[in-house]
């Protein structure tokens, strides 16, 4: 996963998936509702207008540093 490019919400939880060696999430079990929203994108455009924000690190090794923060803190 590249810095400033749109993830999926999918991307991320199979990110922490493999980080975390967890179980496969169940994609599609529920039907989607009238009017939900086929596709979901995490992005970070809103907080680099407001804040000025720029991400450094790219979003699987913030998970990786983050999963491994967990570990060492249990």
């Amino acid at each position: 996963m590249r810095l400033n490019r749109p993830v999926s919400i999918r991307q991320v939880i199979e990110a922490i998936q493999r980080l975390t060696r967890g179980g496969d999430a169940r994609f599609g079990e529920v039907a989607y509702g009238p009017g939900e929203n086929m596709v979901l994108y995490a992005g970070v455009s809103e907080a680099k207008a407001i804040l000025g924000w720029d991400p450094r690190v790219p979003l699987e090794a913030g998970l990786e540093r983050t999963t491994q923060w967990i570990r060492d803190a249990s």
